[in-house]
């Protein structure tokens, strides 16, 4: 399962290479966005959130489920299996607040992560706070609570 942001904000969602596009989703350059993908694989439906609106709903692969022992990358495409990166397909930028779930959640639930509200369920696959984690390359690591504060 990909979540990817092409040119030009158009996101792909891919799930065993069936592909979803999702265009003319406002992003905003240099600002934080808020992004949600949602799949049910029991009628295969996809959804994304971009700052809390709603794409249209499309169709992919339905009744899989995704198996096996889990490679999750966070910013950078992998052409095969937990590798072969191509650093032109690296994220650059700020990414935070990561939360995974194994059911699709009800709109007023994602729609408080997206408005960035003290949420009550922490993602049951990934959980942000407790995550362990590897970085490689040039990657900051920054504390959350230094995150903006000017220093003089």
């Amino acid at each position: 399962f990909i979540l990817y942001k092409q040119a030009n904000s158009v996101y792909e969602i891919n799930e065993y290479d069936n592909i979803a596009l999702f265009k003319g989703l406002e992003d905003i350059p240099n600002q934080w966005n808020s992004v949600c993908a949602t799949w049910n694989s029991q009628t295969g439906i996809v959804q994304l959130w971009v700052n809390g609106k709603p794409s249209t709903r499309k169709g992919i692969r339905r009744g899989s489920d995704i198996s096996g022992m889990p490679s999750i990358i966070l910013g950078q495409e992998q052409d095969s299996y937990g590798g072969t990166f191509d650093k032109a397909q690296s994220f650059v930028g700020m990414i935070t607040d990561v939360h995974m779930w194994d059911s699709v959640l009800p709109y007023p639930e994602i729609a408080i992560y997206m408005n960035r509200i003290p949420q009550k369920t922490d993602g049951n696959v990934i959980n942000w706070r407790s995550l362990d984690f590897t970085t490689k390359g040039y990657v900051i690591v920054e504390d959350q609570e230094l995150v903006g504060v000017a220093v003089e």
